[in-house]
Parts: structure tokens; C-alpha cells; sequence
């Protein structure tokens, strides 16, 4: 930094402007864009000096300093993706800056978020790669989808083109060039009208199956609907027996239950009287022995 300073310094000093070899020596010199940063960090910047100096560097001099300052910046654009990646997507970082943002004591921005290490940025480089594998397989499947859709839209069409390719050939050969008297070329409106109506009851007989197919699947769908309704009762009557079924056989089973627990007492009284008729005859064995 003290050596940027000096050439700083001497880019301002009048003999130095009036020394051409002086001045040819600094115009061919290479500058290091690092050591300028850290002159301006320091507490004696002064703009205009760094101002002067940039203006008596030469062309090369400074497209070396661009280009250089340019690659420098591209460097920190992606590590600053890297970053925002981190940021919004890595659950212990977040951890890590809510309990900083929770330290009352917490070190200083510039300690804080130091930068990255190589094993670190490759880490978060891979993480970011498979992300953005991921988000091309849900893009690639979304496009298959799409794709799919295309597809049968164009076979669609192309039904629809040869159809219409049909029309217009029979639409010549009836009316275009058919329907013409071949003498006078003029247009003889009985075939003319009889290709109409011929067109007409075609599309009539055409709606009319279409109306019958509509109906039909109508009918299949409400039978059907009435045959899964039907199937739902049946499971829900199904179900209603079981759990009758069940509530009998829990009812049944608590209610022997129960007779076991009178018998059990009642044995229990039958035993404690026994014991006490026991051992009253040992006392009166005892007294009379």
C-alpha cells in the first residue's frame, strides 16, 4: 500500500510532470488494481490524486487494469451466487445467522462473513449443481408433458387436414370443375345444388350418429355411476354388520367376564372362610392337645 501511495504521490508531484523519461516509465508500468483498492481504503484517500493518476497511465496500462478489474469482478459475481444459494437454501446457515443475529456480542460484519474456502465453495458448488439438476429433470418432465400435448394436437390436425383435403376434392369434382356445362362452361346449378344437399344430409347423418354416441356414453356413465353408488351401500351395509358383529361378540364377551368376576369373588369368600375354619381347629387342637 506504502508503494501505491509513493506512485500516487509522485503522479502529483510537478517535477515528476516535467521528467518525460519519468513519465514514460509510468505510463508503461503495471498496475495492480489490488493495491489501488487498499490506497483507497486508507484514511488519506484523495480522489482527485488517484483521478490524476489514472489520466497519465497509458492505453495499454489501462485495458490491462480493466480487464483485470473485469475478471476480478466476474470472480465475486459468482461467489455472490454461491452465497444467495447458501443463504436461501441451507437450513444450518440459517441456523448459524439467527443465532449471530441472536448474539448480543457477536464479532464484526467483516469477521463474520469471511470468505469461503476452497473445500467450502465446493461443498455449496456441488449443492448448487444438483439443484439445478433437479430443476432440469422437473423442466424435462414438464416438457414431455407439453411435448405430448403437441403431439396428439398435430395428429388432430392432421386428421382434420386430410378431411378437408377430401372435401375440397370432391367440392372439384362436383362443383369446380364437374358442375360446369361442357359446352358453354357455365355453372349447372341442378348438380350444384344437388352436391349441397348431398353435403347437408351427409353432416345431418354425421350429427345424428354423433348424437346417438353422445347419448350412449351418457347412458354408460350414469349406469355406471348408479353401479359404484350401488357398490358403496353394499360396503357401508357390509360394514354396518361387521360392526354389529363385533359389538355382539365385545358385548358377550364383557358379560362372561363379568360371571367370571362373581364366581372369582365368590370363591374368594368360600377360601377365607375355609382358612378361618382351619384355624379355629388348629386353636382348639392346640387347647385340648
Amino acid at each position: 500500500m506504502e508503494n501505491s501511495q509513493e506512485k500516487l504521490l509522485n503522479a502529483n508531484n510537478s517535477e515528476s510532470l516535467g521528467n518525460e523519461t519519468n513519465v514514460s516509465e509510468q505510463q508503461n508500468m503495471r498496475v495492480d488494481y489490488q493495491e489501488l483498492d487498499q490506497w483507497r481504503e486508507a484514511a488519506d484517500f484523495d480522489e482527485a490524486k488517484l483521478y490524476n493518476y489514472l489520466n497519465g497511465l497509458s492505453e495499454e496500462a489501462l485495458s490491462l487494469l480493466l480487464k483485470e478489474i473485469n475478471e476480478a469482478n466476474n470472480v465475486l459475481v459468482k461467489e455472490n451466487d454461491i452465497y444467495e444459494f447458501v443463504l436461501k437454501n441451507d437450513e444450518t446457515v440459517h441456523n448459524v445467522l439467527e443465532m449471530l443475529e441472536m448474539d448480543i456480542h457477536s464479532q464484526t460484519s467483516e469477521d463474520t462473513y469471511a470468505p469461503l474456502s476452497c473445500p467450502a465453495k465446493c461443498y455449496f458448488a456441488h449443492k448448487r449443481l444438483k439443484s439445478l439438476e433437479n430443476d432440469l429433470e422437473q423442466k424435462k418432465s414438464i416438457w414431455r408433458l407439453e411435448i405430448q400435448d403437441l403431439e396428439c394436437k398435430l395428429k388432430s390436425l392432421s386428421v382434420s387436414l386430410e378431411t378437408l383435403k377430401e372435401e375440397q376434392e370432391t367440392f372439384n369434382k362436383n362443383v369446380r370443375f364437374g358442375g360446369r356445362h361442357p359446352v358453354t362452361k357455365r355453372v349447372i346449378l341442378q348438380k350444384v345444388a344437388k352436391y349441397f344437399d348431398d353435403s347437408i344430409k351427409h353432416k345431418m347423418a354425421m350429427t345424428n350418429r354423433y348424437k346417438i354416441q353422445i347419448q350412449s356414453d351418457v347412458m354408460e356413465r350414469n349406469k355406471l355411476i348408479s353401479q359404484f353408488k350401488e357398490q358403496e351401500k353394499r360396503l357401508a351395509s357390509l360394514d354396518m354388520v361387521k360392526y354389529k358383529e363385533a359389538k355382539f361378540e365385545h358385548d358377550k364377551s364383557c358379560k362372561a367376564l363379568h360371571n367370571h368376576k362373581e364366581q372369582l369373588a365368590k370363591c374368594k369368600s368360600k377360601y377365607s372362610f375355609l382358612l378361618q375354619s382351619i384355624a379355629e381347629i388348629k386353636v382348639n387342637n392346640v387347647l385340648w392337645g
